[in-house]
């Protein structure tokens, strides 16, 4: 690898504070770079793993004697998960960020992203703690790819895992993109030659809407409405895997089906709330309040059937 005189300017956004970071250009033809390194990948899988395999023996078990249309009506949403599942997991390990004399490719699984060097508007690093807001897309700690929200920096794209460690937001014709790449002196350094752009410094904690945007985690009504989910969907679980009749020769199945409504509605109220809760708080204490009627009329069901 060479290494050339010429430099690129790294600074801040706001105007007077003085702050200027020079790093050296390197000279290259094509060179691929990693995400920063998480166990995003390895809690992404492992918990797929557990949900597909419990609801696939539930569902089996609750199905058992069904008819065909119920069969198809459950099975199809099943299979559709678990391909979709696994493609958005393993999708963590292939995530890369090449750079070649025409562009920058983001990639992942079977998608890539090319930026033409000339589409990069404006290269910003981004420090301090970012507050994200899904959109749409897969979303856990360690790993983030779809569309977000970030409080202090708008709507834009992610695909990257450690984001409160090496953001990196691209402003182009083509979107706003957030990517997290580990060697993010060298990237900044080779990205800034290529596109021709300075690299701005953005620190969100002097950003006054970052910093006043509450997050859920820091509600305490949010917070208990989701504590009273969970106990009370573990409860359930528990009284039916401890009193449910599962040696009788006619046991009642539908309550196994049951079981799974409430599981699926609890996983997708944990994603749907967040989304909620950044523009009508009041929207996601619903959501979780339906929740949780749902799981304790299915608890009382399952009591009265059993007993």
């Amino acid at each position: 690898m060479r290494w050339k005189r010429e430099y690129i300017l790294y600074k801040s956004l706001e105007e007077g504070r003085g702050h200027l970071r020079i790093f050296p250009q390197v000279n290259l033809r094509m060179e691929l770079f990693r995400p920063t390194a998480s166990r995003g990948g390895l809690i992404g899988l492992l918990t797929f793993l557990v949900i597909a395999f419990s609801l696939t023996k539930a569902l089996f078990y609750a199905l058992a004697g069904a008819s065909q249309l119920m069969w198809i009506v459950f099975l199809i949403p099943l299979v559709l998960f678990i391909i979709f599942g696994l493609v958005i997991v393993l999708g963590f390990y292939t995530i890369r960020y090449q750079v070649t004399p025409q562009c920058l490719a983001i990639k992942w699984m079977f998608y890539t992203k090319r930026i033409p060097w000339t589409a990069i508007k404006e290269i910003q690093r981004v420090t301090g703690a970012p507050k994200i807001w899904p959109i749409f897309g897969a979303n856990w700690s360690g790993y983030c790819v779809g569309a977000f929200s970030i409080s202090g920096l708008g709507v834009l794209t992610l695909c990257g895992t450690r984001f409160d460690t090496n953001l990196v937001v691209l402003k182009t014709s083509d979107g706003i993109f957030g990517i997290t790449p580990q060697e993010i002196d060298r990237f900044l350094a080779t990205v800034g030659d290529k596109a021709k752009q300075y690299v701005y410094e953005i620190n969100l904690d002097d950003i006054k809407e970052a910093v006043e945007q509450k997050l859920p985690f820091e509600d305490l009504i949010y917070l208990a409405l989701l504590g009273l989910n969970l106990v009370s969907l573990l409860g359930y679980l528990g009284y039916l895997v401890i009193f449910f009749p599962w040696r009788s020769t006619n046991p009642p199945r539908d309550l196994v089906l049951l079981a799974v409504i409430a599981v699926v509605a609890f996983l997708i109220n944990l994603g749907s709330s967040r989304k909620i809760y950044q523009n009508m708080p009041a929207g996601s204490y619903l959501l979780w309040a339906t929740g949780l009627f749902l799981t304790w009329m299915f608890f009382f069901i399952s009591i009265y059937t059993i007993n």
